[in-house]
C-alpha cells in the first residue's frame, strides 16, 4: 500500500469536477496518471529500480508517499483509511475472505 496516498487522493478528488458521477475506472485511471510516481505503482516496466523507487517515495504535491508491504498471520485484519491507494493481494487462505468497500466520499477534513 501507498503511505501517504489517502491524502493524495483525497485532495486529487476534490479538484477534480465531475467525480462523483464518474465511473470508477475512468477516476482511477485518471488519478494514477496525475502523477509520473502514482504512474509507476500500476506500471509494469522498471524492474529493480522502479520497485527502489516506489519503496523510497517521493512528495506528490508536499505529501511524502511510499510504498510498504504489509505481512502477517492468517487470521490478521488490516483496516485502512478508504481512500488508501492499496494493490489486490491474491486470496491463498483455504476460506473465502470478506472485503468491505465502498466508493469514497471526500469532505474538506480529508485534504489536512
Amino acid at each position: 500500500m501507498a503511505l501517504g496516498s489517502h491524502k493524495v487522493v483525497a485532495r486529487f478528488a476534490a479538484e477534480r469536477a465531475g467525480v462523483e458521477g464518474e465511473k470508477a475506472h475512468v477516476t482511477r485511471s485518471a488519478f494514477y496518471a496525475s502523477h509520473p510516481w502514482l504512474a509507476q505503482l500500476i506500471s509494469h516496466d522498471g524492474g529493480s529500480d522502479r520497485i527502489n523507487q516506489l519503496f523510497e517515495g517521493t512528495r506528490i504535491d508536499g505529501i511524502p508517499v511510499r510504498v510498504v508491504e504489509l505481512t502477517g498471520e492468517p487470521g490478521d485484519v488490516v483496516i485502512t483509511h478508504p481512500l488508501i491507494a492499496h494493490s489486490i493481494a491474491p486470496n491463498c487462505a483455504s476460506r473465502p475472505r470478506f472485503m468491505r468497500i465502498a466508493r469514497p466520499r471526500v469532505r474538506a477534513s480529508d485534504l489536512s
